[in-house]
């Protein structure tokens, strides 16, 4: 389950644990910080946190204030940082992922780095790909 809602995402990881232990095999993707900690099963080092969708909000910070220094600085949504400027990622840990699926992710991020991958940016060019949904 990828839920990004922010906080409100902890009641999803609140029942996921209640479903592992119950028995079921079911993951959460965290998001905005590494939620792995959150997810842990009480008592165990077994979190339901398959890894996390990060924003690194440091990398945001600093890019406006260093518009503000060279004076570039624009209100409003004039910023759009994204996995190429190191403002996205996954944790750099990830316990629950394999070192081969580590390395796949890793190399993904290199490829959208380097334009290899495209990352669709509008609901224009994600519908053009076959891509259908609400955005």
């Amino acid at each position: 389950i990828f839920v990004a809602a922010g906080e409100t995402g902890t009641g999803v990881i609140s029942e996921t644990i209640k479903q592992v232990e119950a028995g079921k095999d079911v993951w959460v993707i965290g998001v905005d910080r590494d939620q792995f900690e959150e997810g842990k099963l009480p008592g165990k080092d077994r979190s339901v946190i398959l890894t996390s969708a990060v924003k690194k909000v440091a990398v945001a910070a600093e890019t406006a204030l260093k518009t503000i220094e060279d004076g570039t600085f624009e209100g409003g949504q004039t910023n759009k940082l994204s996995i190429k400027d190191g403002a996205v990622g996954f944790p750099e840990e990830n316990p629950n992922l394999t070192d081969e699926i580590t390395k796949a992710l890793q190399a993904a991020e290199e490829k959208i780095k380097s334009d290899a991958i495209k990352v669709p940016s509008t609901r224009e060019t994600v519908n053009g790909k076959g891509v259908t949904g609400t955005f």
